[in-house]
C-alpha cells in the first residue's frame, strides 16, 4: 500500500500557491513516528484526530478557487463551492469543459462541449467524506496514515464499509486546521490532487449551484 509522503504534498501545495503570489518556503520536518505506536503516541494521533475533525465540522460551507494536479494531464483551475451535507460544485476554467455537481444523491459530471452528463452514486465515492453532515473521521471512515510535520498534517482514509474504492488524504494547516486541498487514489493507483486558494468559509450559497439539469432537459425548456 502506498504511503502519502507530506513532504511532496508540502512541495507541489507551495508550487501552486506560488503561482498566484511570492511566499517563504518554510523548513519542513517530517514528525511522523516510524514502526510500532506507544500508547501515549497513539493517544496523542486520537486527540490530533478529535482536533481536526472538531474544527472541520464547524465548516458548512465553503467556496473559492481550486488547482486540480492529475497523472499525465496539464494542471487544470476553476471555481469551486461546497455545503453540508453532501453537496458540491466544481466548475473548471475554460479550455476545460468539465463541471462537477453533487447534489444530495449524486455526483454528475458533465462535458460542456460534448453535452453529456454522467451520473454515479455518492455512496460509491471517497470525497463523500468531505461531504458528511456530521464528520466522523474515526468512526466512519478507516484511518490509513497520519503525516505531521510543523506546519500541514495529512490524514489519510479509507471507506470502512468497502462500499468506495481508493483512499482520500486531506492535508490540513498546522495548527489551525484549515482544509487546504486533498489527494484521491483510486482502486487502479491513479492519483488527481486538489489545491484550494482564497477559500471563504460559511457563507450563504446560491441552491441553485447544487443543481445540474441534462444537456436533453435544457434543450427542451429552450424550445
Amino acid at each position: 500500500m502506498r504511503k502519502f509522503q507530506i513532504r511532496f504534498w508540502i512541495f507541489t501545495l507551495f508550487a501552486v500557491w506560488t503561482i498566484q503570489t511570492t511566499i517563504a518556503v518554510p523548513q519542513v520536518k517530517d514528525t511522523t513516528p516510524e514502526g510500532v505506536l506507544t500508547s501515549s503516541q497513539r493517544e496523542g494521533e486520537q486527540k490530533l484526530v478529535a482536533d481536526i475533525t472538531r474544527a472541520f465540522a464547524k465548516i458548512k460551507t465553503a467556496e473559492g478557487r481550486f488547482t486540480q494536479i492529475a497523472e499525465n494531464q496539464l494542471p487544470s483551475t476553476g471555481t469551486f463551492a461546497i455545503r453540508r451535507p453532501r453537496r458540491m460544485r466544481f466548475e473548471y476554467d475554460a479550455p476545460s469543459p468539465l463541471l462537477i455537481v453533487a447534489d444530495g444523491t449524486t455526483i454528475a459530471v458533465a462535458d460542456r462541449d460534448l453535452e453529456t452528463v454522467d451520473r454515479f452514486p455518492m455512496r460509491n465515492s471517497i470525497l463523500r467524506f468531505l461531504l458528511q453532515d456530521e464528520p466522523d473521521f474515526e468512526r466512519k471512515a478507516k484511518i490509513i496514515d497520519i503525516e505531521q510535520s510543523e506546519r500541514f498534517i495529512a490524514l489519510t482514509l479509507a471507506d470502512k464499509s468497502e462500499q468506495a474504492d481508493g483512499q482520500l488524504s486531506l492535508l490540513f494547516s498546522n495548527p489551525s486546521y484549515d482544509l487546504l486541498g486533498w489527494r484521491v487514489v483510486d482502486s487502479i493507483g491513479t492519483t488527481t490532487e486538489v489545491y484550494l486558494q482564497d477559500t471563504k468559509k460559511n457563507h450563504k450559497l446560491n441552491p441553485k449551484l447544487f443543481r445540474l439539469d441534462d444537456f436533453d432537459r435544457d434543450r427542451d425548456r429552450r424550445r
